[in-house]
């Protein structure tokens, strides 16, 4: 009998910085500009044509909205140990072990949200940004987990096993199978409303209005520049568009389970089959 072990420890940093998501030139003294109208890429018309797409636009959509530089960083961190067994002269046993923890990621600016409905129900508001709806949650608040607003995950632990039979003892005839758990990182990607969104950037959507002045009927007339301070923060009320989408704060790392079985066959010294069915959900 045989009995070796292997012990292999992982250490990753990494740090994720994003750039200028909205496409505008990282400050607030500009904010990019979407319309329906046919106006980007066309040649700049003139006199009357230009009368006619500032007019038509009155019945297409207006969006604008500032840059927004996502800052982000996330750390990860993983141990496994393997260890390959003889069992006997036929049976040859493989299992092992990964540690496998998740830390979400951090927004360096605290840029970051979440939302809870049983707060919102019972009117409960930030203590940060009290003037948000209630049920939003934001860096500094009770119970929020630093700057990323979602919980770590350190019994992300996944075994793995295998084992080779040689059913006759003279490698003729194998049947090998193995099966695993394990955890998928939660993408960062899910994050593209996170820091994007009120009061942390301003995105206005109107429809009825005119290229030349898109601001002529809106309350308190063109938001933008529109900077956010994070020493006084305030939940902007007459933006009439804005989109939220939440991510739980106890989202759970996705698990895969994954097993195979083959079966191995020396017919001839030239010929050889071999059937494998693998399977994960």
């Amino acid at each position: 009998m045989r009995f070796a072990l292997a012990l292999l420890p992982i250490l990753a940093l990494a740090a994720c910085n994003g750039g200028n998501k909205a496409g505008g030139t990282g400050g607030n003294s500009s904010a990019p500009v979407q319309s329906s109208a046919p106006v980007a890429g066309a040649a700049a018309p003139a006199g009357k044509q230009w009368t006619d797409v500032v007019e038509k636009t009155k019945d297409n959509g207006f969006r604008q909205g500032n840059p927004n530089p996502e800052n982000i960083s996330q750390n990860f961190f993983a141990l496994y140990a393997q260890d390959t067994w003889r069992a006997g002269s036929k049976l040859t046993v493989n299992f092992g072990l990964r540690w496998n923890p998740f830390m979400p990621m951090q927004f360096d600016l605290g840029d970051v949200y979440t939302f809870s409905l049983d707060k919102y129900y019972q009117g409960v508001r930030s203590t940060v940004i009290p003037t948000a709806p209630a049920g939003f949650n934001y860096p500094g608040d009770p119970g929020f987990n630093g700057n990323a607003g979602m919980d770590r995950h350190w019994g992300n632990v996944e075994p793995r096993a295998g084992f080779a039979w040689d059913l006759s003892g003279e490698g003729t005839m194998v049947i090998r199978a193995s099966g695993s758990i394990a955890n998928d990182f939660i993408r960062q990607d899910l994050h593209e409303n996170t820091s994007s969104v009120t009061p942390f950037r301003l995105n206005v959507a109107m429809g009825g209005v005119r290229l030349d002045n898109p601001y002529a009927t809106f309350a308190g007339g063109n938001p933008f520049p529109y900077t956010y301070d994070p020493q006084n923060p305030v939940f902007p009320t007459q933006i009439p568009f804005q989109n939220f989408f939440p991510i739980p704060p106890d989202l759970k790392t996705t698990t895969q389970y994954s097993w195979n079985v083959g079966v191995q066959r020396q017919i001839t010294s030239s010929l050889f089959a071999s059937a494998t069915g693998p399977m994960s959900v």
